[in-house]
């Protein structure tokens, strides 16, 4: 162990959840894929079969069907 370095005891509280939604919306000059994304907030006691299934509904809406769907939970740490 470093001289000097104190461990303390840290805690994390759940800041917020998300739900981003990728797909492909085009082609690029290049020939690739064009890739947009959209964020939502969503409750943090969402389950993933929620989010999932909500996913699917928003991609039933729109004309591109989502080709990704990420969940993003943001935690802040403290000092306990």
């Amino acid at each position: 162990m470093k001289k000097g370095v104190i461990f303390v005891a840290i805690t994390s509280t759940k800041m917020k959840s998300s739900m981003v939604l990728k797909y492909v919306n085009g082609v690029k000059e290049d020939g690739k894929p064009k890739v947009d994304s959209q964020k939502f907030s969503v409750s943090g006691t969402a389950t993933d079969e929620q989010l999932f299934n909500t996913a699917v509904l928003i991609g039933n809406l729109t004309v591109n069907e989502p080709t990704e769907i990420r969940k993003i939970e943001e935690y802040g740490l403290n000092q306990a």
